[in-house]
């Protein structure tokens, strides 16, 4: 009953542990999801957010266009003959009339006096607005930022082709698992055709009780025949049957030598049986110290995971620091841009002044011409302030793309960083379960043990088995080398899995990758462990079986010793019986012997007459007749017996 209960113990122990692995798989596959949608969360708000800051920064420069086409003289007048500038457009001096029509009334009042002066004056525009390049630079900036959301769109699609590819193998990891189930009703089809060979056997060993039922029916008859020997009438007949049974109780013992020939060479077979139990045992042993150095090895798997986190924490609070010294950074950028800001509109607000004093000006043609140098050196002044201001602009948009590009990977560091703990807590669970699995398998073992000590106690008292064993034993070699080389393969993972940790310290960008292998042997191992605890199962079956043999094999061999003693009492009784049967047969020779005498010295011959003594002698030659052939059956008799011996 305790290996019955112990098999269907770790039955469900194997089927709990299946349904676990797959509600661990699915919770994983969840999870990812999640993670993709809470980071598609998180990127939608941010891209909003840019768009309404590059909005934001579009209106007011629109509105500092317009307000500078309101403060700058864009018409100023020149001697000419000729109107040779294109750019003089009614549409222009219609919106400029509109908005400012107390300035525009001086200034036709200031024309048309020109006008009666001289009417070869003409309006030509002012061709330097550097709001314009302000806008374009803003373009270029919008047009690197669409850059950077398309390359964002691609590494998207990346990471869905990955889970895709996760996704298929999960599917694959499914359909190994379908053919595991398969193999495991294969094997129980085997263990059905072996229970039908137990009933087979079983059904033999009634068929042996049956015949031996028949042998005692047969040692009645041969009693029956043994009282019905006193008649004397019916001894020869008696006497050949009897000569029959004993030819056919040699044969039996014969076959029962035979079979005890073939029990002798059974038992050197168990002998060697012993023998591969120990070497099994051994190789037991030299497992369980494997097993020992895998788990030294995850401890120091898990020393390493701790020195990760606390790299990983030291690298987070460097890149705080960063974006720290960055903020200032842009603090003080945005405090020059400020000061420039303010410096660029008293700057407008000189232009404004010269302006209108070069109109109030305009008859005095010397001081319109120094005052045009003047206006030539502002302007180049002008100039030199707007390219560095545009200096400090690009400087401060790289500035800033560096930050953004800075915060990208601290979020994706944070990303990695929450990725890491959540993929080392999987590990630490997975080394938990590993050594609760690793507990299992030395529980397992010890009862293997047990087991075998007491199949070697058996085994001793025990004298035969089947010629079945041999195929067994072939089949449990073959499965011991499998479980050789899948050992060998969990040796050459874990090698692997140290290896890839070193990378790890030494390359921190590619640490998904490598614990996405990591996670991806795990599996691995846990699929080959599950594989090698199934086959120790089925080795346990076959051991519960074979023993289950062995005690038919030695209840069949104790049976047939007690047939054979039976037998062997049986003959004892019969040669007793034998003897006394020949004392009678002596007896009655020399009875007849001193009858026949008698007759001869009776004194009534001499009154008989001459037919009677005639008679007598004819009576008397009958009488020796028998008695000679009752000598003859009984030397062959003698004979028989003695080549029986």
């Amino acid at each position: 009953m305790a290996p019955n209960y112990s098999s269907q113990m770790q039955g469900q122990l194997i089927k709990n542990h299946n349904s676990a692995f797959l509600q661990i798989m699915f919770i994983n596959i969840l999870l990812i999801i999640l993670l993709f949608r809470c980071f598609l969360i998180i990127i939608q708000p941010k891209v909003i957010i840019k768009r309404k800051r590059i909005f934001q920064l579009q209106t007011p420069y629109t509105n500092r266009n317009k307000t500078a086409s309101i403060s700058q003289p864009l018409l100023c007048l020149t001697p000419s003959t000729h109107c040779s500038h294109p750019i003089c457009n009614l549409d222009f001096l219609s919106f400029y009339s509109l908005q400012h029509q107390p300035l525009d009334n001086d200034r036709q009042s200031q024309r048309s006096n020109l006008s009666q002066k001289d009417q070869s004056y003409s309006y030509i525009p002012i061709l330097t607005n550097p709001h314009e390049q302000m806008l374009l630079e803003q373009q270029q900036h919008l047009m690197d930022q669409g850059e950077d959301l398309k390359s964002q769109n691609k590494k998207l699609v990346f990471e869905n082709n990955s889970l895709k590819k996760l996704v298929e193998q999960l599917s694959l990891e499914l359909q190994s698992y379908r053919i595991q189930k398969s193999q495991e009703l294969e094997m129980k089809a085997k263990i059905d055709y072996q229970e039908e060979m137990i009933v087979k056997l079983k059904s033999e060993v009634r068929r042996k009780a049956d015949l031996i039922q028949e042998n005692q029916f047969k040692v009645n008859e041969l009693d029956r025949l043994q009282n019905k020997l006193e008649e004397y009438s019916g001894l020869t007949k008696k006497y050949q049957e009897q000569v029959i049974l004993i030819q056919q109780l040699k044969e039996q013992a014969q076959d029962l030598n035979r079979e005890l020939i073939q029990y002798q060479s059974t038992e050197n077979e168990n002998h060697n049986l012993k023998e591969y139990i120990e070497a099994y045992k051994q190789q037991i042993r030299d497992k369980d110290v494997k097993i020992q150095q895998q788990r030294e090895q995850q401890e120091q798997l898990f020393s390493d995971n701790k020195k990760m986190k606390s790299t990983l924490d030291v690298l987070n609070f460097e890149f705080k620091k960063a974006q720290d010294g960055y903020n200032e950074s842009l603090h003080r950028a945005t405090i020059q841009n400020t000061e420039l800001q303010g410096q660029l509109s008293l700057l407008q607000k000189n232009l404004t002044n010269q302006t209108h004093q070069i109109e109030l000006q305009k008859q005095q043609v010397k001081q319109l011409e120094l005052k045009e140098k003047e206006l030539y050196t502002t302007k180049n002044q002008y100039l030199k302030l707007d390219e560095k201001f545009q200096a400090q602009t690009q400087q401060t948009i790289k500035q800033t793309k560096e930050i953004d590009k800075l915060h990208m990977t601290l979020k994706n560091g944070k990303q990695e960083y929450l990725n890491l703990q959540q993929k080392l807590m999987h590990l630490e669970q997975e080394n938990k379960r590993l050594s609760e699995q690793s507990l299992q398998l030395s529980k397992s073992k010890n009862q293997l043990e047990l087991q075998c000590q007491q199949l070697d106690q058996e085994l001793i008292k025990k004298q035969g088995t089947l010629d079945t064993l041999q195929l067994k034993q072939m089949e449990l070699k073959s499965n011991f080398e499998k479980c050789q080389g899948q050992m060998q393969g969990l040796e050459n993972e874990l090698k692997k899995k140290d290896t890839i940790i070193l990378n790890l310290e030494q390359q921190l960008q590619a640490q998904k990758g490598q614990l996405e292998q990591i996670t991806h042997i795990d599996t691995q191992n846990k699929s080959e462990i599950n594989h090698n605890f199934a086959k120790m199962k089925e080795m346990h079956n076959d051991l519960i079986l074979y023993e289950k043999q062995v005690k038919q094999i030695n209840s069949e061999n104790y049976q047939l010793k007690q047939q054979n003693q039976i037998i062997i009492e049986r003959n004892a009784q019969q040669e007793n019986e034998m003897k006394k049967m020949r004392e009678q047969i002596m007896h009655q020779d020399n009875r007849i012997r001193y009858l026949e005498n008698e007759i001869h010295n009776q004194s009534f011959q001499q009154k008989l007459t001459t037919a009677r003594p005639i008679q007598s002698q004819e009576k008397g030659f009958q009488n020796q007749y028998p008695s000679s052939q009752q000598n003859t059956l009984q030397g062959s008799f003698n004979n028989q017996f003695n080549q029986y011996k």
